[in-house]
């Protein structure tokens, strides 16, 4: 079913259940009146397929032409990550000045749930945003190959570069 249809069909019980991502959905069924303690979801990553998930996307060959603008964005994303967790009042304030239809309770309680769901893992904590584990990489993308039937396993590289990151010092998060 589309992913408009999906929620609604939830909250209507014309579903048990739907796949989507956890954020989305669990702040959209509790918006429509469904009680919080009421909504399940079920986190890949916490039920062992550790899959990567939200990523900065660019095409090769605009990186290598702009190395500059592609590693000032990256360190301008990390700086804003930063400073939602320092104020999330404020990241939420912001927020709402660009899109004046969001409620500001929802829209909090969606931030905190990333924070605590997709963002402050413990690999995150430990390691900082943006550090990727090349086994665990290689495993879950092969995984996403063999179910997507693709025949040629994309590697690491051909996915991935941490050359426009900042130091590792600088991507820790708290």
């Amino acid at each position: 079913m589309s992913g408009q249809l999906r929620d609604s069909m939830v909250i209507q019980k014309r579903v048990d259940a739907s796949l989507g991502f956890f954020v989305t959905a669990v702040i959209n069924i509790a918006a429509a009146g469904v009680p919080r303690d009421q909504i399940g979801y079920l986190q890949f990553n916490k039920n062992g397929l550790a899959l990567y998930s939200l990523s900065l996307v660019c095409r090769k060959d605009y990186a290598a032409a702009n190395p500059d603008a592609v590693g000032g964005f990256v360190r301008g994303t990390v700086k804003g990550a930063k400073a939602m967790l320092g104020n999330k009042t404020a990241a939420i304030a912001s927020l709402l000045k660009r899109d004046s239809l969001l409620k500001p309770e929802i829209e909090s309680e969606r931030n905190d749930l990333i924070i605590e769901g997709s963002l402050l893992t413990p690999w995150v904590r430990e390691h900082g945003l943006s550090t990727v584990d090349p086994q665990r990489f290689e495993y879950t993308t092969g995984l996403v190959a063999e179910a997507f039937g693709v025949a040629k396993k994309p590697t690491m590289s051909d996915i991935y570069t941490d050359k426009f990151l900042p130091a590792q010092a600088d991507r820790m998060m708290s």
